[in-house]
């Protein structure tokens, strides 16, 4: 006697066969999302990073009694004595934009806000005469697969030159 797969059998085997794969592929979908996701948001962190230190490399330069804080904040002028006219870093459409006498340069992408204060004690003021101590917060944020990935940051920056 022959010994044959029923048709029962045949479709058993198949569906468990195939909730198998769907299980594979489903572990495999999620973890690549969520490694898409985590290396987006390391290059938003380093993003955010190198545009900021390059900010607080000027800003170290900078003289207390040059700086100027305004718009809530979002906005700081001052002056280095290497360079004749005055810098501005400011928050415009989620871009932090970099101003000179010469040129203005967007230097970072997707900000959802930004603060410029002078550290007085725990107290921070948009008055700087009184201090050498700056403080800069960001958030940065970015859309990816419908989730928002969002990063934030504080530095305080020590106002070398006066």
């Amino acid at each position: 006697m022959k010994k044959s797969l029923s048709l029962i059998e045949l479709i058993v085997s198949t569906a468990i066969i195939s909730f198998i794969f769907i299980v594979i592929f489903s572990v495999f979908y999620i973890s690549n999302l969520t490694w898409n996701m985590e290396k987006e948001l390391i290059r938003l962190q380093q993003t955010v990073r190198i545009s900021l230190e390059g900010m607080i490399r000027e800003l170290r330069q900078g003289r207390a009694s040059s700086l100027t804080i305004s718009d809530s904040g979002k906005t700081i002028d001052f002056s280095m004595p290497s360079i004749a006219n005055p810098i501005r870093y400011t928050l415009i459409n989620n871009q932090i934009i970099r101003q000179d006498s010469n040129n203005s340069r967007v230097i970072l992408n997707n900000v959802n806000s930004l603060n410029f204060c002078c550290e007085q004690g725990n107290l921070c003021d948009t008055n700087c005469s009184d201090t050498s101590m700056l403080c800069i917060q960001l958030v940065a944020s970015k859309q990816l697969y419908a989730r928002q990935l969002s990063f934030s940051l504080k530095e305080k920056v020590r106002l070398r030159n006066e």
